[in-house]
């Protein structure tokens, strides 16, 4: 819906000002997982796309249960 997109903008920016302020922070986020971050994109957008990822894999419209 058009809040739930709102919602999900209003935290990427929450997120992307968060880690621009603290680029310790977004490289210690990006360090995490399978494969290295790509080098060639900007740090903090990226980690904040990466809360926002996690915000809506967390959501129970994604989580299939059996």
């Amino acid at each position: 819906t058009a809040q739930e997109i709102a919602l999900l903008a209003a935290l990427y920016e929450k997120h992307r000002a968060q880690f621009v302020a603290d680029p310790a922070a977004a490289d210690q986020l990006l360090a995490t997982g399978e494969w290295p971050a790509p080098k060639d994109l900007e740090r903090a957008e990226l980690a904040a796309w990466t809360s926002v990822t996690r915000a809506i894999l967390n959501l129970h419209e994604t989580i299939t249960r059996y």
